[in-house]
């Protein structure tokens, strides 16, 4: 995790401690909101990843309002929202997003992160 951290820090201009911050907060997102198998095999290739998902798992609580967002593409902006309480602005959450799927297109590639993205409404607009 924490090479990810520094790479996508380093890509997208960012502090590395708030760089690794938001990436648990998406990587916690893709965890309830993403196709298990596949986050899964994701989580597999980053040390540390499903640990990291797992401390920002509130994050995107269920109950019936957070199931309705999810089946919307809410799901996203609840996620926007979580990156925006870190302090990040929307050119902030553009670069850390380009950065981070740049750096996981190159771990897992681009058909199985297709994948991801197509089991997500809304997320295949941030890649």
């Amino acid at each position: 995790m924490e090479e990810l951290v520094s790479q996508v820090a380093l890509r997208a201009g960012l502090a590395p401690e708030v760089t690794g911050q938001a990436i648990a907060v998406i990587f916690a997102f893709l965890r309830k909101e993403g196709p298990a198998q596949e986050i899964d095999s994701l989580f597999a290739t980053i040390s540390g990843a499903a640990e990291a998902a797992a401390t920002k798992a509130d994050a995107f609580g269920g109950g019936l309002f957070g199931g309705f967002m999810s089946k919307m593409g809410g799901g996203v902006m609840m996620l926007a929202g979580q990156l925006t309480s870190l302090g990040l602005g929307i050119n902030d959450m553009q670069s850390l997003g380009k950065a981070l799927f740049e750096n996981l297109r190159e771990k897992v590639g681009e058909e199985h992160l297709g994948r991801i993205a197509a089991a997500i409404p809304g997320l295949s607009q941030l890649l």
